[in-house]
């Protein structure tokens, strides 16, 4: 996935603009730092907690956050144009090793509304996009009304899952005869989201922990294999109601697209028990 993100950044000839939790990585500072001494518009707005340090940093245009809560959202514009995000932070680890969902479009119109950042619609391609920035008040409504219409299977991968509105919707889509699975991270499933794993078994909800080293940083679910949720939010409450994350939902996803996300659930799967 680093490879993916340096090669983004290399091909910038205009600007760059990321939104980042944390930015540690040495290559894609170095990038960075580049591009801004050759002149291009480099914007970087990260958790300051979390990624100490830049303010030294010459050339870049510098917008650390502090609050209440988390600066969690995560994405890169290139020129404009081209739009990366997902799940994975800008450090080594993240990029290297952890298990995360990157989605990149050509999308000149959702490129230039996240330089501004909040609620947008959209298509590309055959692809509808809705996005919301969190904290949204109507993010949260737009995911359980997108849950409940699922009329075969459900798959949910994420890295701390503790809403219980959420769990409620998921055994009553379980009990309507939907197929309902949940793929947690290890550590995870044992801590934080041990209270949400345990009630959806208990209700008969199968629900997997990821065994690999890695984090299983994911935080997506695939609806009926034609709409894919995906977002730097966990699905916590302080997600919805606190932090600054963000969530997308793709409907109608493109085939060539949905055949990749699929592999990466089988792939996860593996590892899952």
């Amino acid at each position: 996935m680093r490879l993916v993100v340096l090669k983004a950044l290399k091909s910038a000839k205009d600007s760059i603009h990321v939104y980042t939790y944390a930015l540690t990585d040495p290559h894609v500072l170095s990038i960075l730092m580049k591009k801004a001494k050759e002149g291009l518009d480099v914007h970087v707005t990260y958790h300051q907690k979390n990624t100490p340090k830049l303010e030294n940093l010459p050339h870049l245009h510098l917008h650390p956050e502090k609050g209440r809560g988390l600066m969690h959202a995560k994405w890169i514009v290139i020129d404009e144009k081209m739009v990366f995000l997902g799940t994975a932070n800008l450090t080594s680890s993240s990029l290297m090793m952890h298990e995360n969902l990157l989605a990149g479009f050509h999308a000149p119109e959702f490129a230039k509304a996240l330089l501004t950042p909040s609620f947008y619609q959209g298509t590309v391609g055959k692809s509808e996009l809705t996005f919301y920035l969190l904290p949204d008040p109507k993010a949260f409504p737009h995911l359980l009304k997108l849950l409940d219409q699922a009329k075969k299977k459900i798959h949910i991968a994420m890295f701390t899952f503790t809403h219980p509105q959420i769990v409620s919707k998921l055994i009553e889509l379980h009990q309507r005869g939907v197929e309902v699975k949940v793929s947690l991270d290890q550590m995870g499933s044992r801590g934080a989201s041990k209270m949400a794993a345990e009630t959806l078994q208990a209700a008969g909800v199968p629900v997997q922990a990821f065994q690999g080293m890695p984090l299983f940083h994911h935080k997506w679910a695939l609806i009926d294999e034609t709409t894919l949720v995906l977002g730097s939010a966990n699905w916590t409450q302080a997600a919805f109601k606190k932090n600054k994350d963000f969530i997308l939902f793709i409907t109608n996803i493109n085939k060539k697209y949905l055949k990749n996300t699929v592999n990466t659930i089988k792939k996860d799967s593996l590892n899952c028990n």
